[in-house]
């Protein structure tokens, strides 16, 4: 029995570099993954601040409203409405949060005074699925509250900008 064990001590000397570069490469990866997945990710810079389809919109709303607005974009919700003040705080921080985290896509803002006049969204295909129709019934909902116009558009090719300007005029007005 001794020369058993001898002879089983033995032969696991003889795999134990093997067996001891093994586990060590096993936990050389294990470390390498656990950093690389606590790591924070990197940040990179984005080409463009628009879509291709946003910048023509941009384009178009600069010509047709340029000379009586400034056009803001991209611009949080919560910088243009803000929820009423309340008691209850824990209300209110739901509130804002739920419109911190999203934005308009252009903010029209009087040339003179600076007040905010009203927000264009620019509807394209993304916005026929249920969760984003979910998320524009509630954008629409607390713009109508606050009393500032939300002017929703189309995506498309091409747009008439007399056409743009009146229903800009009348969501101004509506509003008013």
């Amino acid at each position: 029995m001794p020369q058993d064990l001898l002879l089983k001590l033995a032969h696991l000397a003889a795999l134990s570099p093997a067996i001891l570069l093994a586990v060590a490469a096993a936990l050389v990866l294990l470390i390498v993954g656990v950093t690389l997945l606590l790591r924070p990710p990197r940040y990179e810079r984005q080409e463009r601040l628009f879509s291709p389809a946003e910048w023509a919109f941009f384009r178009v709303l600069e010509e047709t409203t340029g000379s009586e607005y400034r056009i803001f974009a991209k611009v949080r919700i919560a910088d243009v409405l803000s929820p009423k003040k309340t008691v209850n705080r824990r209300a209110w921080w739901r509130a804002f949060s739920k419109v911190s985290s999203k934005h308009v896509d252009y903010v029209l803002v009087d040339r003179v005074t600076g007040v905010i006049e009203a927000a264009l969204e620019l509807d394209d295909r993304t916005h026929d699925r249920r969760d984003r129709r979910d998320r524009d019934a509630f954008v629409d909902r607390a713009f109508a509250q606050a009393r500032v116009p939300l002017i929703r558009v189309k995506a498309g090719r091409d747009y008439n900008r007399r056409e743009l300007a009146a229903r800009i005029k009348k969501g101004i007005a509506a509003m008013g």
